[in-house]
């Protein structure tokens, strides 16, 4: 990925509600906030605010961001989101909090609503033997922890088992 703002092939009407979840640093919501209509509101969640960007000298008052997990979201936000993206949070939830999370964004999302996962798995890029090596190791760290490091290839499956 190289850091460009990535959007499924929905319509985003004026006033729609946007969430990103593992928001970390917010590149991909800022920038949704500039391309899309400043009458959207735009929401970010992380588990701790470590990275979040100052936005105390920023004019995106559209722009909210708060520390919250996919996992627990706040019960008012029920059919709230016409878009829910999540990137890359594979080493971030245990099998059981994937479960857990796509309920929630599931709960989130209004009638018709989009969600967009982003994923990768060790086996989507060809690489040499120290890059494969390392790789084999954070796949065995990974499912160690209970994690699952190729979630991407049960994604579909995990939807189904979450509502979708």
């Amino acid at each position: 990925m190289d850091g460009r703002m990535i959007l499924p092939p929905i319509s985003i009407s004026p006033g729609a509600e946007i969430l990103d979840s593992g928001v970390g640093s917010a590149t991909w919501l800022m920038d949704c906030c500039k391309q899309l209509p400043s009458s959207c509101q735009f929401y970010g969640i992380d588990i701790k605010s470590k990275v979040f960007p100052d936005t105390s000298m920023d004019t995106l008052s559209n722009l909210h961001l708060s520390v919250a997990s996919v996992t627990a979201l706040p019960q008012n936000w029920a059919d709230k989101f016409i878009l829910v993206n999540q990137r890359l949070l594979m080493a971030g939830l245990t099998l059981k909090n994937w479960k857990l999370a796509l309920e929630e964004i599931y709960r989130v999302l209004e009638c018709g609503g989009f969600v967009q996962l982003l994923k990768s798995d060790s086996d989507s890029v060809q690489s040499g033997p120290e890059t494969t090596a390392g790789a084999k190791l954070l796949h065995h760290i990974m499912v160690t922890n209970g994690l699952n490091p190729e979630c991407s290839k049960a994604i579909g499956e995990m939807l189904i088992a979450g509502g979708f």
